[in-house]
């Protein structure tokens, strides 16, 4: 069979022109609004960043704490730098990667401070990563379009 023909490389999307779809992602892709930095920290180097220690709670709720922190640590890989980011409280070595979901960009150690050192990000933060996660949970699933490519010619 030829690999033109067989439905397991058919679009799903109802345009099944990919030059266009490419095109079009792209074009949505400089039209979004820019991705929202957090998690990035004072040092000697950058004064302009806020200070992690402000952002300590040792009484966050531990149940909504473990919620966030799995949130950041399902990012998508955005950016990768060439050095490593120390942690600001314990030097502990940080990543070099940049995490988004598509509205916010953070540090891949974002995870750590939350982990190790008690931080809590702003009340705007914690409410998107909750939406976001009740969101996807909540979704009907819809399998038709996967069911239908197995069993392609009896093959």
């Amino acid at each position: 069979m030829r690999a033109d023909s067989n439905p397991c490389y058919e679009s799903p999307m109802p345009n099944d022109d990919a030059g266009a779809l490419a095109e079009t992602a792209v074009t949505k892709a400089r039209a979004m609004e820019p991705l929202i930095v957090i998690g990035l920290w004072w040092s000697e180097r950058e004064p302009y960043w806020p200070r992690p220690q402000s952002f300590v709670d040792p009484n966050w709720d531990e149940q909504e704490r473990q919620t966030v922190l799995a949130y950041l640590e399902s990012g998508t890989i955005n950016r990768a730098y060439m050095g490593f980011s120390p942690c600001r409280f314990c030097g502990a070595n940080n990543g070099a990667l940049e995490f988004t979901d598509g509205v916010y960009a953070w540090p891949e150690g974002l995870a750590h401070y939350i982990q190790e050192h008690a931080l809590r990000l702003p009340a705007e933060v914690v409410a998107h990563a909750i939406a976001r996660i009740e969101g996807l949970e909540a979704r009907a699933r819809d399998d038709t379009w996967w069911r239908s490519l197995g069993d392609v010619d009896g093959e």
